[in-house]
């Protein structure tokens, strides 16, 4: 019996001996920066046997990306990032989804849900996707993310403390112009559509209609520095951009220094200053971060002459396929606001989706020393993806990470719109009175966008390599 257990403690021992020689790679710790190689990779997906590291289809565990090396005589693209906990892992279908958009259609990344004209009579919204991203993860991701944006501002998700709701800052606004006015608000209630019919025939003083639009944008511009056959991404961060409309017509929303912002404006700027705060609370927003740093380093390549070939990922890898919706259901809500004079402001919103001397120099910004960790730390030319030992890099588009092994101590239209329509009542009734907000009230037109629309500020500075170190010692010395 004893002889029996110990031959199959030993079969188990061998079994996890084998089963860790075929995973490949080691799991690399979480703070650790990671080198993943892009000919290997596809090597791997073009077998008809199937991918033998697991670890390709989360481009080796990076959870936020950084940069790439071209490594010419190894024919070879190398992705640099870093794995942090807590964040997603990167998903090597999204890079060939961008990288397809971006070089094989010459397209854009984007998603939209336009009001068109069928909408006030069906209550659904158009989809629209842009640069074939429509059925994959990516497109859904991106989707996903439009929908928080309009439910956050339509008050139909959690709040968080320091960013208040598109519809909250509207009524507000509404309130002081009241107060301004010497009128005082008695109560604000919201309320379903069908509870407006006791107002139903009260004169109409006065009315208006707008929509505001939203949607996520890289910061204008995002920086990146390029050194021979480095690209490295200094500066992206996620901001929210918007627009005014009525009928058609632009408003030009440049505040004046006394005047007070409207909501739109307000909104823009508290969804942009807590998009890492945000983040923390609805953790798909960390996945379109990573997303817009993908879509950067395809368009990187895009502009990279004489690339190693990736043409079975432009042409023939599988990209996994799933659902994405055609339409979108429309939300309305109704602001009652009773005054002390006797009349009442209604507003309806409408939600529409629319350590080392080279590390010395790495930290200055000399970033052609990628290259040089990059190469000499990988373990042989086949590997998938290896540790790059920089662990006191002061890695750049960290925005929102806490780093903790620091040494020293545009028009991508993707979001939403929503339609505002308020009207004062009078006391008195009439037949011609109000009889609820039309059915057929004017939408502004689609956004007219291509997308994830790139537009960098590239620095290829040359740096004055200097051994500090050498030279502080020489002085020292002396």
């Amino acid at each position: 019996m004893r002889n029996s257990k110990h031959y199959w403690f030993i079969l188990f021992i061998i079994g996890l001996i084998i089963s860790s020689c075929e995973s490949g790679n080691e799991e690399i710790a979480n703070d650790s920066y990671i080198a993943f190689s892009l000919r290997v990779a596809q090597e791997q997906f073009q077998r008809k046997s199937g991918v033998s590291d697991s670890n390709a289809f989360t481009l080796g565990g990076i959870t936020r990306l950084v940069g790439m090396v071209i490594d010419r005589e190894n024919k070879d693209i190398i992705l640099i990032g870093k794995k942090i906990a807590g964040l997603p892992a990167a998903r090597f279908d999204d890079l060939v989804v961008a990288l397809r958009a971006r070089m094989r259609y010459n397209d854009l990344p984007m998603v939209s849900i336009d009001l068109i004209d069928s909408t006030p009579i069906t209550g659904m919204q158009k989809v629209r996707f842009g640069g074939k991203i429509e059925r994959t993860l990516f497109g859904k991701d991106f989707l996903e993310c439009d929908i928080l944006l309009k439910k956050y501002s339509l008050e139909l998700e959690q709040q968080i403390s320091t960013v208040d709701s598109y519809r909250k800052l509207l009524v507000n606004n509404e309130l002081i112009d009241l107060r301004e006015s010497g009128i005082n608000p008695i109560g604000v209630r919201w309320v379903n559509i069908d509870s407006l019919k006791y107002l139903f025939g009260k004169i109409t003083e006065s009315g208006k209609s707008y929509q505001a639009r939203f949607w996520f944008n890289y910061s204008d511009p995002y920086k990146v520095r390029i050194l021979d056959d480095v690209f490295c991404i200094m500066s992206l961060d996620i901001c929210i951009q918007n627009e005014l409309k009525s009928e058609n017509q632009i408003f030009n929303e440049d505040v004046a220094a006394n005047a007070r912002p409207t909501a739109s404006i307000q909104f823009m700027k508290l969804f942009t200053e807590n998009f890492y705060k945000l983040s923390e609370a609805y953790p798909q927003l960390k996945r379109t971060k990573l997303l817009f740093d993908i879509t950067a380093l395809a368009e990187g390549l895009k502009n990279t002459n004489n690339l190693p070939d990736i043409n079975f990922l432009l042409m023939d890898y599988p990209v996994q396929e799933v659902e994405t919706p055609k339409e979108f259901a429309l939300i309305k809500q109704c602001a009652i606001i009773d005054r002390s004079d006797g009349k009442t402001n209604l507003i309806q919103v409408s939600g529409g989706i629319e350590t080392s001397v080279e590390l010395e120099w790495l930290n200055g910004g000399n970033i052609g020393y990628l290259k040089k960790f990059v190469k000499e730390s990988r373990p042989d030319k086949n590997s998938l993806f290896w540790k790059i030992p920089v662990d006191n890099w002061e890695m750049p588009n960290s925005n929102g990470l806490t780093i903790k092994s620091i040494a020293k101590g545009r028009n991508s239209k993707v979001g939403c719109s929503v339609v505002t329509n308020s009207v004062v009542l009078g006391e008195r009734k009439s037949d011609q009175g109000f009889n609820g907000f039309t059915s057929n009230q004017h939408f502004a037109d689609p956004i007219q966008t291509k997308g994830v629309q790139m537009k960098m500020e590239i620095d290829s500075s040359h740096f004055c390599e200097v051994d500090s170190l050498k030279n502080l010692r020489t002085r020292f010395l002396k």
